[in-house]
């Protein structure tokens, strides 16, 4: 399972490198993910978590990535029904704003081979 699990690392290693040959100024990027659970404890307590976090980056220049993402979750928790009829809810919002440079895997490289001779 090790052996698998090394040869998939590097395999996505080679694959992240050829993508940061394609990053160019003006490239825009729209993702995100939601998530959602349950849980149930065996003292009938339920916990649910709802979660949306949307994000957006745009590439300034080349290589050079500003991006933007928030969160947003809901979480309630239900103690049934001898402690709190009333669930229990927490909400969190959270912004972050960043930059990102993305080294040249093949100058990298280059430099490296530099150093070995």
């Amino acid at each position: 399972m090790k052996t698998v699990a090394v040869f998939a690392f590097v395999c996505l290693s080679f694959l992240e490198i050829q993508a940061q040959d394609q990053i160019k100024q003006g490239v825009c990027s729209l993702g995100g993910s939601i998530y959602y659970s349950s849980k149930t404890t065996i003292w009938d307590e339920n916990e649910e978590s709802f979660i949306v976090s949307p994000n957006l980056t745009y590439f300034i220049t080349d290589q050079t990535e500003l991006f933007f993402s928030c969160l947003y979750s809901v979480t309630t928790l239900r103690i049934y029904p001898y402690y709190r009829p009333q669930p229990l809810c927490k909400k969190d919002i959270a912004l972050s704003l960043g930059l990102r440079y993305y080294f040249p895997a093949g100058r990298m490289l280059h430099l490296l081979d530099q150093a070995d001779s």
